[in-house]
């Protein structure tokens, strides 16, 4: 087993390698041991202690006990008596295209002369670089792109079979009968798709299809009102060529009534919970019955407000970064925060007043998405993992763990939080079969920690190592 050290500087992750493994991804084809560690499945089966896993490579050959997995004449053994070794991560909700910051998000917020949206753009393939090591030192060793810029999508196939970066499927544009202009650069570029007619629906379904797209991404941000026949005559062409094209789709829909539209007419996955009023009985229990994903995003709004407290006050809001793996380019634009100047006569950003009012709604709006949470959960829905990271104060990797945690204050038992963060977000990737557990046959992507995820979550924060294809990282000098 070639293992690398796994440093932070400056908030920028950088592998050292301590073999002769290069940054390129080659693989040990050794057989090592890992033993003495509590293994934890990520299908909700009980935890093995003292327990043994054998990697052929960056495949799992072996996992149990020792009785069950003897270690193999000549394997590399490592010793982690004491320790908990679970599934990688799967963040199944997460935007490349968007920088975690006010500048990523031209459509919500007038940014002044500091942030133009084309320049933003031609840096961002590079900042997602550094999201990659961001992401892997969080223990996300999996993350779903569900809407970008075009090169995002040929961005996730140079990721997906590297050892430095985790495995990455991406929709591409996103469609939706709203597409603000701002998202367009100058250069034509743009990230989403705007939808007029049912045939625009299924030739744009096609158009993404072609450019290698991985997922269709259907976006409705606001009630239908008296659109609702055109916008589900929208979701079926959409749902239907999809099928076409062999594409799974998934459905931003946080209102009841085109979410439960797309649940009928076969989306793999609603991309955030029902949000704004109470989940009936009526839509859990559907959701469930057709086996639709849910990925929650409690935080994914409520850090809107504190990235308006940050920029009316100039100052850099507090980052929860317990493994110390924020990327360099986030950084950056947190510490340039006191920069930004406004046109002389330009209206203000935002009040005091306006940000209060924000901060108190995004109060009762957590409560209410984890009460929203727990009758999904409840009612037995298919719940992953969703950050939709790269939203302002959205952390890239980083914000997993106060999503998790969110999660758990819901009342989500731990040891289902671990199924819905690995397994589920597997499901979710259509990978269920490669990645998301720890048993024979699976990818060797997996978190090695100091403390037990089982009885609480907030475990995460002391990540130790990760392995990601069979190549260990470890945490620190």
């Amino acid at each position: 087993m070639k293992s690398k050290n796994l440093f932070v500087l400056g908030g920028l992750a950088v592998f050292v390698s301590l073999g002769v493994l290069s940054m390129s991804g080659a693989q040990s084809s050794a057989t090592t041991a890992l033993v003495g560690a509590h293994l934890i499945r990520g299908d909700g089966s009980p935890s093995v202690s003292d327990g043994v896993l054998v990697l052929e490579g960056e495949t799992i050959a072996c996992a149990g006990t020792r009785a069950e997995c003897p270690v193999p004449e000549g394997a590399e053994v490592l010793d982690y008596s004491g320790r908990y070794i679970m599934p990688g991560l799967v963040d199944a909700h997460v935007h490349f295209s968007q920088t975690a910051w006010i500048d990523g998000r031209p459509d919500v917020m007038y940014l002044y002369e500091n942030y133009p949206y084309s320049a933003v753009f031609e840096g961002l393939s590079e900042d997602a670089e550094g999201y990659l090591a961001s992401y892997l030192c969080s223990g996300v060793t999996a993350a779903l792109d569900v809407g970008g810029f075009a090169w995002s999508i040929g961005f996730a196939e140079r990721a997906r079979d590297r050892s430095d970066a985790p495995f990455v499927l991406a929709s591409g544009p996103l469609l939706t009968p709203m597409a603000p202009p701002v998202y367009e650069t100058e250069t034509g570029e743009a990230m989403m798709i705007g939808l007029g007619s049912p045939d625009e629906a299924r030739a744009a379904v096609r158009q993404i299809a072609g450019a290698g797209a991985s997922l269709v991404k259907l976006a409705f941000s606001t009630p239908p009102g008296e659109r609702e026949a055109e916008w589900i005559a929208l979701l079926h062409a959409v749902a239907d060529e999809s099928h076409v094209q062999g594409l799974p789709f998934v459905v931003h829909a946080p209102e009841p009534i085109m979410a439960e539209a797309s649940v009928r007419a076969g989306a793999h996955m609603l991309v955030h919970n029902v949000e704004g009023v109470p989940v009936t009985a009526e839509l859990a229990v559907l959701i469930a019955e057709h086996g639709t994903i849910v990925t929650p995003t409690i935080h994914a709004m409520p850090n809107w407000s504190r990235a308006m407290r940050a920029a009316i006050n100039l100052t850099s809001p507090d980052v929860d970064d317990p493994n110390g793996c924020l990327d360099q380019a986030t950084k950056a634009r947190l510490e340039g925060i006191s920069e930004i100047v406004k046109p002389e006569g330009a209206p203000p950003i935002m009040n005091e007043q306006q940000i209060a009012f924000m901060e108190a709604r995004d109060q009762v709006a957590i409560g209410l998405s984890q009460a929203n949470l727990r009758a999904l959960y409840d009612a037995g829905v298919t719940i992953a993992l969703g950050t939709d990271a790269g939203n302002p104060l959205t952390w890239h990797g980083v914000g997993v763990i106060a999503e998790l945690e969110a999660m758990q204050q819901a009342g989500i038992p731990a040891r289902d939080l671990i199924t819905m963060a690995t397994l589920n977000g597997a499901r979710a990737m259509g990978g269920a079969d490669e990645f998301g557990d720890l048993a024979s046959g699976m990818r060797a992507d997996l978190v090695i920690l100091a403390a037990d995820p089982t009885t609480d979550i907030s475990a995460l924060r002391s990540i130790e190592g990760v392995m990601r294809r069979g190549e260990l990282f470890r945490m620190g000098g």
